[in-house]
Parts: structure tokens; sequence; C-alpha cells
């Protein structure tokens, strides 16, 4: 969402999108005001954002960590970096991921 967001020429607001699973539909995101669509917060109440303060330095976050991911992205860095431990727990696509690249490999009992 924060590409999208940094992408356009229209200017943006909140960016959000919908959480559907049975039983529950609802919006989550970061707006640059309260109020400004319901169940996201605004950036000043948001525990993620808060720290930026405002909606611009929040835009210009994203803007410069995207830079950074395509420039990595060019370079052919394919590292598996996730944000930390609470990003790997609330993933449902183990079977997929390489995070386990990270850990030096273990000899299996009996070889070595």
């Amino acid at each position: 969402m924060p590409l999208y967001a940094v992408a356009t020429n229209t200017q943006v607001s909140v960016v959000a999108f919908a959480l559907i699973r049975a039983g529950v539909a609802k919006f989550s995101g970061v707006s640059a005001a309260p109020g400004a669509m319901p169940g996201v917060e605004a950036i000043t109440e948001s525990r993620a954002f808060r720290e930026l303060g405002a909606w611009e330095p929040l835009l210009e976050h994203w803007r410069a960590a995207l830079a950074t991911l395509g420039a990595e992205f060019r370079a052919g860095d394919a590292r598996v970096m996730p944000k930390g431990p609470q990003a790997c727990r609330q993933c449902d696509l183990h079977a997929l991921c390489r995070v386990n690249e990270l850990q030096p490999e273990q000899p299996e009992e009996g070889y070595e």
C-alpha cells in the first residue's frame, strides 16, 4: 500500500486495506487525520507510525524505504531480512519463506 501512496500524483490522506475473514470485515491502515475512515487510525494514534509525528514525514519515510528496496533489487540483493521476530510469528507463509537461510546450517546428528 505504501507504494501506491507515494507513486501517485494525487494527494493521499489514507492508506488502508480491507481485512475479510469469516465473521470479520474491517479496514486496517493509517490516515493523516482522525476519523478519515472507519477503523483506520490517524498517524498520531498509530503505534507503528506515531514517532514520525505527521503525514508528510510518513510519506517521505516510505519513499526512502521503497527507493532503497528498489536499488537493492536492481543490484541483485535478495537477502531475507524480516523486520523482527514478530513478523515471522504473524506470517502464514512459512512453507514459502527462506528465513531459515539466516540460521547457520546445523549438521545432522551422526554426520560431521
